[in-house]
């Protein structure tokens, strides 16, 4: 939509409506499939209009559209707006029917007012964990779940569901033979099961970014700067990832030593740079610029850094 001329997308989405009353209308997109049914639709169609406004307005703002810019921070501000004065519950830190999804979309898209995070943030944990961390959501909360518990300060919580087994769960999946994604958290289905089904793929992308910790600097885009934040989870004693940026391969391993503290190894392409910050990393604690090269780092059982080379 933002390239030579993005009125072609403000049109439409003119014709959606600007007014509250019409910024929160039903979408048409089904939620398929949580273990409960269409769960959660509604909710889930308008926080997604609200975070592709905001995506949208951020890309005019880099291929200098000033004035688009402003059109979809200004949409995207007005959809935020709605949904949280028709769905949130401010004392009660719940959106709607307090579902995973009508949760999770929130926080994932930037719709929750920063004071209602954590409030929201810990019903989301809750509700996960009243599930036996199971996932009990669709293509739209599949997207959010992970993301929305790690980047809110419940990665422990996020990866008990990533590593699940039991139905519902993607390793579930891994258990009952499948190799690739399928439609339907089950598997004995007929009918409404690809196999070649991608918009349950928000798994793989949590593996670089939630656990792995490789996340983007949207102040230096296409991986200029990148931003190192893992999650080291307990019953975990290595990891090895590797990904190719525009700059060439990132490459990172960390192994837990005997004495519970962390050695961090990574090597960062020519070109780029990396600021560390491990997710559990107490607030004092200053996060570290890494220039392109090796190195490697030590951490305590607290995660805290004790030694850099």
């Amino acid at each position: 939509m933002v390239c030579r001329d993005a009125r072609t997308g403000r049109r439409h989405i003119t014709s959606e409506g600007n007014e509250n009353s019409r910024i929160v209308q039903q979408g048409g997109c089904r939620h398929a499939r949580s273990r409960g049914g269409v769960r959660g639709l509604c909710r889930g169609v308008r926080a997604y209009r609200g975070g592709g406004r905001r995506i949208l307005a951020k890309a005019a703002r880099l291929f200098g559209y000033a004035e688009d810019a402003s059109y979809y921070n200004t949409l995207a501000q007005k959809i935020k707006e709605a949904i949280n004065t028709s769905f949130l519950n401010k004392e009660t830190g719940i959106y709607a029917e307090g579902t995973q999804t009508e949760l999770a979309m929130p926080l994932y898209w930037g719709i929750v007012p920063e004071e209602d995070k954590k409030k929201v943030a810990a019903r989301l944990h809750e509700l996960v964990e009243k599930d036996d961390y199971h996932l009990d959501v669709g293509l739209l909360g599949s997207k959010a779940l992970l993301s929305a518990l790690s980047d809110n300060g419940y990665a422990e919580t996020a990866y008990k569901v990533a590593s699940q087994d039991t139905y519902p769960s993607w390793g579930y999946w891994i258990k009952q033979g499948a190799t690739t994604l399928h439609e339907n958290w089950r598997t004995d289905v007929v009918i409404d099961n690809s196999y070649n089904h991608i918009m349950f793929g928000e798994i793989g992308a949590w593996l670089y970014k939630g656990l792995g910790g490789i996340q983007i600097d949207e102040k230096h885009p296409g991986f200029k700067h990148i931003l190192l934040k893992p999650f080291f989870p307990a019953d975990m004693n290595e990891l090895t990832i590797r990904y190719n940026t525009p700059y060439g391969w990132l490459n990172i391993n960390w192994v837990r030593q005997t004495n519970d503290c962390i050695r961090y190894t990574i090597d960062i392409p020519a070109g780029t740079s990396a600021t560390f910050v491990p997710f559990t990393m107490p607030e004092p604690q200053k996060s570290i610029t890494l220039q392109a090269g090796k190195h490697s780092l030590e951490l305590d059982f607290i995660h805290q850094l004790i030694n850099q080379r």
